[in-house]
């Protein structure tokens, strides 16, 4: 600039004098940033570094990466894409899979509801495998599902098959059935099973039950013993009530014998002979019958009073021998004069009970 007293140098051919250039070299850096980066503000091919190549040397660019992050405020300054490393592992945030280094991944942690960026905010984690509860499909690490699983929080057990909120692994009897498992096993029968019990218990029900068919069999003949033997009571009843029948046609017949004989004596009288005959005849033979008829009785009331027991024992058969008694005694007759019904039926009373007597004394 030969006119110009104040230039003299146009470095980059601006035709701007460098005095008045900013840029004297025109590489896209002003000298004052080249001069704080340290390159030459002189020399186009010195630059300063750029890191997000805006024309602002980093020296005096607040934002490097141009992230919309102050250097200051960006743990990744020179890395657009990165500006945080909360747990301080070199790696940011955004690439980060764990923020805040807890051990659980920021995904698990928004599902379970805790914050990725607070490690001491962390999932339900019931058995600490790094995977929270809502994710983890065996929450207490037994290696059984939880979908499977009884107890699905607790890592020593897995099955409860009588449902009595007691694991088989602490339950003694696991199917509830009354046995214990190590009865069930030393028996053969399935302790797994509620329906399978040892086999003592299946012979004891068949004991009780004929146990109790028996007791019904005996209670059964017991009754059917008291039926006879009321029966034979009743038996017996009847035998003395045929010898009190007996007793009283014996004390009839003999009151009828006397008005028999007062009938005949005063018929006699106006009777011819031969009726008479034959009525004192009769009357002799029943007068001696009545009197042998009144001994047999006394004898028989006497054999009666010495042997009411036996006689008791053996009513039964004094029953089976009456129709022996249906015959008259040999050598009797009937009569059939005149008037001498009620005489004929005397006699034969009397002969009855003389029948009587000799079957007892043959019995002795």
């Amino acid at each position: 600039f030969p006119m110009d007293e104040t230039e003299s140098e146009d470095t980059d051919g601006d035709n701007i004098g460098n005095n008045e250039d900013t840029d004297d070299d025109g590489d896209g850096y002003s000298d004052t940033d080249e001069n704080d980066a340290g390159s030459d503000p002189q020399d186009p091919n010195s630059v300063p570094a750029d890191n997000d190549d805006d024309g602002i040397p980093d020296v005096n660019d607040n934002d490097d990466d141009n992230d919309g992050v102050n250097d200051e405020d960006d743990a990744f300054p020179m890395d657009e894409s990165e500006s945080e490393d909360t747990d301080g592992d070199n790696v940011g945030n955004n690439e980060d899979t764990d923020d805040d280094g807890d051990g659980y991944t920021d995904t698990d942690e928004n599902d379970a509801g805790s914050d990725p960026l607070d490690p001491n905010s962390v999932p339900a984690d019931n058995d600490d495998d790094g995977v929270s509860d809502v994710n983890d499909n065996d929450d207490d690490n037994d290696g059984v599902n939880d979908e499977d699983d009884a107890f699905p929080n607790d890592k020593n057990e897995s099955e409860d098959t009588d449902g009595d909120n007691t694991g088989n692994n602490e339950d003694t009897d696991d199917d509830g059935d009354g046995y214990s498992d190590e009865e069930e096993n030393d028996a053969g029968s399935d302790p797994l099973d509620p329906n399978s019990v040892p086999a003592e218990d299946s012979e004891d029900e068949s004991s009780d039950d004929d146990s109790s068919e028996s007791e019904s069999s005996e209670e059964t003949g017991s009754d059917e013993e008291s039926g006879d033997d009321n029966s034979a009571d009743n038996s017996n009843g009847d035998d003395d009530s045929a010898e009190d029948d007996n007793s009283g046609e014996q004390g009839n017949g003999n009151a009828g014998s006397t008005e028999t004989t007062d009938t005949e004596t005063g018929s006699d009288t106006g009777s011819d002979t031969g009726s008479e005959s034959g009525t004192d005849t009769g009357s002799t033979e029943t007068s001696t019958d009545a009197d042998t008829s009144a001994e047999d009785s006394n004898d028989s009331q006497t054999d009666s009073g010495n042997d009411s027991n036996n006689d008791s024992n053996n009513n039964s058969d004094e029953s089976n021998a009456t129709p022996a008694i249906e015959q008259a005694p040999s050598g009797a007759s009937v009569s059939t004069s005149t008037g001498s019904g009620s005489f004929s039926l005397m006699w034969v009373l009397s002969g009855l009970m003389l029948v009587v007597a000799r079957l007892r004394r043959s019995k002795k």
